[in-house]
This record gives C-alpha cells, structure tokens and sequence, in this order.
C-alpha cells in the first residue's frame, strides 16, 4: 500500500476564486490532475500486489474441499454412465440408420425406452453437475459459474431433444411393422424423415456435450481446481472426441470411434481424483 505524505497534495492558500480568476482555474485544474495521477498510481500498486499474491503465493491461500469434491466426481461419474455410454449401447437397434432400422427396432422396442427413460436421466444429471459445480466456480468466477450451468441445460435439453427423434423412430418402425401394404410408401417416407433428423439432431447433441465437457475441463486448468496435467488429459479427450466423431458427422463423413475411446477412462480418472482428494478452493484472505 501507499503511503501519503501529510502535505503531499495540497490546496494553494494563497490563490483564491476572487483574486486571479485564471490563476485559480489553472492551479485547480492542476490540483485535479495530481489526485487523478495519485489515484492511477494507487490502482496500478494493488494489482500489482494482487497478481504477485495469485501467481506466487495463490497455493498458499488454497484449501481441499474434499466434500464438493466427491460430490462432483460422483455425479461426473454417474452422469457419464446415464448420459454418455448405456442409452447409445440400449438403442443400438436404432444405429443402421433407415431403412435397416425398420428391421430391427420393434424386437428391441422394450430395450430402446429403457435407453430413453436412461437418457432422461443422464439430462437431469447433467444439469445436477452443473449446480453442483456452480459453488466452487462463483469463489472464482461468478460468471463462469453461471456460464458452466447454462452450458449444461443446453445440453441437457438437447439430450431431451434427441430422446423424442428416438421415440419418432421408434414409432415409425412400430407402424411400419403393423401397417398394410396401401401405406407402405408413406411408412418409408416418415421413417426415412425420422431418421435422418435423429442424426442431425445427434450431431448438435454431440457439439452439446463437447461444450460443457470442453468448459469443465478449461475451467479446472484455468483455476487449478485439479493438477493442470488432469485437466490437460480431459482437454485432449474431448477435443480428439469432436474430431473424431462430432467433427467427420457434421462434414458427413463415417465417425472414427477409436478417437472417442480415450475420453472414458479419463473421465474416471478425473472423478476419482476429485472424490478422492477434492477440489482446490481460495479460503479467506485468498487473492483469488
């Protein structure tokens, strides 16, 4: 901090408004500048002294919220099983894309609203990490606290989205299989409609999911939530994600599965740890 010397900015006594009129203005418009130049002087010494405190003292001022953190992992964990992995496996049926799923989606009818009601799930899990998130990130950042759960609600609802293109699938391949001969031709048209626009839906979906994931893990390497080297592991996964399937079925292109593979046992890395050992939060006096 600053220390002001007693006679260091001082009005002139001996001018007054009455006397000089000139000479008045100019020596208040010098007075002025002093106090605004002080005021600079006095802004630039406290963040000097804030970003000296953030970038060497900052892990000092850091503690283990062990109970947020396993709060997070948790639900990075189940909502990866809920959101990520098990509704794609249960309709499954569904993946061949018209016409082959005509074929097949009425044996597996049961399966694939199992998958559904699981979907729904992962969607209110998504926004459950979100909020859960949400305290952690305002000690930091109000607002990318509030950018994390908007990311997550648009997620989630493009998830509920691409629950009813299945369910439109579903029932396309339904009537299909009870329908007579006359309306063969229109069956077609409306299952080749629903999937086609479950496939768009999917790859928006998909873009969804790589912003809150792409946030989540941006947002623990800028704040040091987590060892920047995990976070780093979390940015390589999505990003070879979107590349490898978001990316080719947007330019209309077959997905390179194998790009997605490493993401999993990421994400399972990255919970355990937050389970285990927390995340780092900025106690009282911290300059964070």
């Amino acid at each position: 901090m600053i220390a002001l010397k007693p006679n260091s900015v001082k009005w002139p006594p001996e001018i007054g408004p009455l006397q000089n009129g000139p000479v008045f203005i100019c020596a208040t418009a010098a007075f002025v500048a002093e106090l605004v130049s002080l005021r600079v002087e006095l802004s630039r010494t406290s963040c000097r002294k804030t970003c000296r405190q953030h970038n060497l003292g900052g892990i000092s001022h850091m503690t283990n919220d062990k109970a947020h953190g396993r709060r997070i992992g948790i639900l990075l964990l189940a909502q990866m099983a809920c959101g990520l992995i098990f509704p794609f496996v249960l309709i499954d049926a569904l993946r061949k894309g018209y016409p082959g799923f005509l074929g097949t989606a009425v044996a597996s009818a049961s399966t694939i609203r199992w998958g559904i009601a699981l979907a729904v799930l992962g969607a209110a899990l998504t926004v459950a990490l979100g909020i859960a998130f949400m305290p952690v990130l305002r000690l930091y950042s109000r607002q990318a606290a509030v950018l994390f759960v908007v990311l997550c609600a648009i997620s989630a609802t493009m998830d509920l989205v691409h629950n009813a293109t299945v369910l439109s699938m579903l029932s396309a391949a339904e009537q299909f299989a009870t329908a007579d001969a006359s309306t063969t031709a229109a069956n077609h048209a409306w299952a080749a409609a629903a999937g086609s626009f479950r496939r768009s839906v999917h790859i928006m979906q998909l873009v969804a999911v790589g912003g809150w994931i792409s946030a989540f893990y941006v947002l623990l390497f800028w704040y040091r939530i987590v060892p920047r080297p995990l976070a780093i592991l979390g940015i390589i996964g999505i990003l070879a994600q979107f590349v490898g399937v978001t990316l080719m079925m947007f330019l209309g292109n077959s997905p390179i599965t194998y790009l997605a593979m490493p993401l999993a046992p990421i994400q399972i890395i990255v919970a355990g740890w937050l389970i285990i050992r927390g995340v780092k939060t900025p106690t009282e006096g911290s300059s964070v």
